[in-house]
């Protein structure tokens, strides 16, 4: 009798053992299924981080380029402007120039 009580706690050990080791490995796959969508994210992540920054020095020679026909386009509108007030200077040279051939 004593044996049998043995073989039967034995034999309960071996079925919790064998649950254990199902619940385990069971964690174990899920924990891989966890890691493969964690590597996924961080490829995709990573996809869009160099995705960004290509379009960030993109945007940023867009913007350098921008602000340097800005800068023209202000120098030629001031220029504009000078030679603007000058021609009245020039148009009082230009009488005279018309006055001295008329002189000669």
């Amino acid at each position: 009798m004593k044996s049998t009580l043995i073989e039967l706690n034995i034999a309960d050990d071996y079925f919790k053992a064998k649950a254990l080791v199902e619940k385990l490995e069971g964690d174990i796959e899920n924990k891989d299924k966890e890691i493969y969508d964690l590597k996924h994210d961080l490829i995709s992540n990573q996809v869009k981080t160099e995705n960004a920054e290509a379009s960030m020095k993109e945007l940023e020679a867009q913007n350098k380029e921008l602000l340097l026909n800005k800068a023209r386009l202000e120098a030629t509108l001031e220029e504009s402007l000078l030679d603007g007030k000058k021609p009245v200077k020039k148009s009082a040279h230009a009488s005279k120039g018309a006055n001295d051939s008329s002189d000669k």
